[in-house]
């Protein structure tokens, strides 16, 4: 997967008169169905790569991404952020399937 310059999808879909994000009223509706096949297409790029474990990637000296560290979901950062809990609270490595990572 490359990375390609741009600008953000979002800057093209959202109302720009409403402080929370929501569609532009004027979206003309082949514009949003373009957007969608292009959000599916970079999910589907997405769910290609296979590691051989699982947390988070880092890049290695040669350019290709390995599995260095451990997760970090959205959920785990969100806990930490807002209710003062220490990421040390979790685990601090990589696990070797899904079984280990959930039984965390």
């Amino acid at each position: 997967m490359e990375y390609i310059e741009g600008n953000i999808m979002s800057g093209y879909l959202r109302d720009p008169n409403k402080q929370e994000f929501s569609l532009r009223p004027d979206l003309h509706p082949r514009v949003l169905e373009r957007a969608y096949h292009r959000m599916a297409d970079v999910l589907l790029e997405l769910s290609k790569p296979e590691f051989p474990l699982i947390g988070g990637l880092l890049r290695s000296e040669d350019g290709s991404f390995i599995v260095g560290k451990r997760p970090l979901t959205f959920n785990m950062n969100r806990i930490s952020q807002f209710s003062n809990i220490a990421l040390s609270v979790f685990k601090d490595s990589t696990f070797e399937s899904a079984s280990d990572y959930f039984e965390e």
